[in-house]
């Protein structure tokens, strides 16, 4: 952690960053300056291994982009909230950094727009990252970010997440876990994931295997009542095995059929490395599409 960021704790829980209010003010948390609702962020990358960040954001608007190239800090970014009733709190021990809002109670929203946070991620280091999304509208391009473990948990709302260019590291894991959010993932070959688990309810969920596949990857989808769809490029080597309950499968061209499982042209001829995915939707379709 930065030894020039200001420190103050928080209900006697984890002592807090203080970022840095708009203005340049350099004011504790605690100090009269500092606005909870209106902040510019500043991390520094800690004195620890085994990075984690985790995002907890409520209602309102995330958005991730990567940090500009040759950007030194682990994390930037500013915090708006015009209602003045959802502040937010930058907290930081040993290898853990939590960014999250914490609704007051006390408070009475002012209908003044959503609160919005957006965060740019550095990639001089690697480390794994966690969002926890209600509500909202979630928007992470994180290609090149070095991740190497990525978990996600949506309520309700939407979440886009891109990997629009490879990421530097393997990553050794993602995760979705949806109530009723609709997530849409494109690129995800450029992920570098071993494993890939989603979970998922009434929701609905797109999964766009784009990208170069430069490992094996296993994917496992397991939703409910959740429209599934799922595409990938004919030139990856791909075998997608369905299991649908009271659900129809669409699936398109480019696809030949084995023992159940369908395979692009490049994993008949045997071509490496190797997407395999299996699906499991119980009442909504499932829509499979080579691209």
């Amino acid at each position: 952690m930065e030894q020039g960021t200001d420190q103050a704790m928080n209900d006697g829980q984890l002592p807090a960053i203080a970022p840095e209010p708009v203005g340049g003010s350099q004011e504790q948390e605690t100090g009269q300056q500092f606005d909870p609702f209106d902040q510019t962020i500043r991390v520094t990358y800690p004195d620890a291994g085994d990075l984690q960040l985790q995002i907890a954001m409520g209602p309102g608007r995330l958005k991730i982009t990567p940090a500009a190239e040759g950007s030194t800090d682990w994390i930037t970014g500013t915090y708006r909230d015009p209602t003045k009733s959802i502040p937010l709190r930058i907290q930081s021990e040993g290898n853990i950094t939590r960014i999250a809002q914490r609704p007051d109670s006390f408070r009475i929203p002012r209908p003044r727009g959503a609160p919005t946070l957006e965060l740019q991620l550095g990639a001089g280091r690697s480390y794994t990252l966690t969002i926890d999304g209600g509500a909202n509208e979630i928007d992470a391009e994180l290609g090149g970010v070095p991740l190497t473990k990525l978990d996600l948990r949506f309520g309700a709302g939407q979440a886009k997440i891109r990997f629009s260019s490879p990421n530097s590291g393997q990553m050794e894991r993602i995760g979705l876990s949806t109530g009723a959010a609709e997530v849409t993932f494109a690129s995800l070959a450029n992920a570098s994931a071993s494993d890939i688990a989603v979970d998922g309810g009434a929701a609905a969920i797109h999964l766009d295997f784009g990208g170069t596949l430069t490992r094996d990857c296993r994917a496992k989808v397991n939703v409910g009542a959740a429209a599934v769809d799922i595409t990938v490029p004919h030139a990856t080597a791909a075998k997608i095995t369905p299991s649908s309950v009271l659900a129809a499968d669409e699936v398109g061209d480019g696809f030949q059929t084995k023992e159940g499982a369908f395979l692009t042209s490049a994993a008949v001829a045997g071509q490496t490395p190797l997407l395999t995915i299996d699906a499991t939707v119980a009442l909504a379709g499932l829509k499979i599409k080579a691209t």
